[in-house]
């Protein structure tokens, strides 16, 4: 079977990944591609791999925990996708509260499955609003636990991807980018939209080509990892709709 493209995509909650995910699939399909998703979170039966499914997209989910601490349920949803359709792109999102992919899924799949896959570099999503106010000495609305590991997901990445440009100007959107790039020099910085589709092209360009990925490896301190996803307060619930017709014209 040929190699297969993976495109890991992360980011904090509310950063706009299951937008993103679904936009791209959309702009590689409409190019003959095959491409199928991973998802990601906390708990089974994932609304987003429910949505994403609903539109022709090939879906596997690992549940119960992050990527980076089930590297063999990750290598499980990968080989049901290209088993199942033949994949020539995966996307995976993981949970937004992980972290330290580098480490534990990048480096494993380029040292052992670099036959199955070839790795694109990590995209970290970042929502403007949170990301200027970490960039200026806050915690985004979080607890400093749950914006360390925001700090985190940054610092890794290979690429960050400042998402929501449509709501900032562009002296906001430009002040932005140089803090960005003051902060994490490293990483290479594309301005998008996943809701319009701006900024997308080029940085598919890059993530379609590149194999570049993976080159930072950081030290993480667990206790507050683990205290930063505990206090973002999961909650996993099922809830069913229902209705009665009624007449308003009596």
């Amino acid at each position: 079977m040929k190699t297969t493209r993976l495109i890991l995509a992360g980011g904090f909650l509310g950063a706009g990944k299951t937008t993103l995910l679904w936009n791209i699939a959309q702009k590689l399909m409409r190019k003959g591609l095959r491409v199928g998703l991973i998802t990601n979170d906390q708990a089974p039966e994932l609304v987003d791999s429910a949505l994403l499914s609903m539109n022709d997209l090939q879906v596997a989910e690992v549940s119960g925990s992050c990527f980076c601490c089930n590297f063999n349920g990750f290598t499980d949803a990968i080989k049901k996708i290209r088993s199942e359709v033949a994949a020539d792109i995966i996307i995976a999102e993981p949970v937004g509260s992980c972290t330290d992919l580098s480490a534990t899924i990048i480096q494993p799949l380029k040292q052992y499955w670099n036959r199955e896959v070839t790795v694109s570099p990590l995209s970290v999503l970042a929502d403007p609003f949170r990301l200027n106010s970490v960039l200026e000495g806050k915690n985004g609305g979080l607890h400093p636990d749950a914006a360390y590991i925001y700090h985190k997901q940054l610092e890794e990445s290979d690429i960050i991807l400042i998402n929501k440009t449509d709501l900032l100007s562009d002296e906001e959107l430009g002040k932005l980018i140089r803090h960005t790039a003051e902060a994490y020099p490293s990483a290479k910085i594309y301005p998008v939209s996943a809701l319009s589709g701006k900024g997308l092209d080029e940085w598919l360009q890059e993530v379609t080509t590149s194999k570049n990925s993976g080159k930072r490896l950081i030290d993480v301190d667990y206790d507050i990892y683990a205290n930063g996803e505990a206090v973002l307060g999961w909650l996993n619930g099922t809830i069913i709709l229902d209705y009665h017709r009624f007449d308003l014209t009596g």
